[in-house]
């Protein structure tokens, strides 16, 4: 199966549905990046923590997988406000920053910085122009 994530519509993943002879291999998360006139897939690795019933929505994470996915966003969380601590950025300047961490994931931690008050929406010049951004105006205890 391949999907866009629900939350980026950047991020897409390719996931096995169906089969009966092994354990499903890892989904494999990709993003699809304009070059001149065509474009081409860009792997950005594996997602352990996801299945083609997540994707979808058919299953909802509990006990140690959600414990794991909390910690790595905390983790996520910290990086992207260490990022934006040097100077206001956008979020593709971020990926470029962090290129360990997926769309994704940066998308989820700025969401949850901007939710408890740590980051704000602001404009951000680049070569002449402006963009949206976001800048620090808060420090997580």
């Amino acid at each position: 199966m391949a999907a866009k994530s629900p939350g980026d519509p950047d991020q897409r993943f390719l996931a096995r549905v169906k089969g009966n002879l092994c354990a499903p291999p890892a989904v494999l998360s990709y993003e699809i990046e304009p070059v001149g006139k065509t474009s081409r897939v860009v792997w950005t690795g594996e997602r352990p923590d996801l299945t083609a019933d997540t994707i979808l929505g058919a299953e909802t994470k509990s006990g140690k997988q959600a414990e794991d996915l909390k910690t790595r966003l905390g983790e996520d969380r910290t990086k992207v406000y260490q990022a934006l601590e040097e100077k206001p950025d956008t979020k593709t300047a971020i990926k470029e920053k962090l290129k360990t961490l997926s769309g994704t994931r940066i998308k989820d931690a700025i969401d949850t910085l901007l939710e408890d008050g740590y980051i704000r929406k602001c404009k951000v010049e680049k070569n002449g122009k402006r963009h949206d951004g976001f800048e620090v105006i808060g420090h997580p205890d």
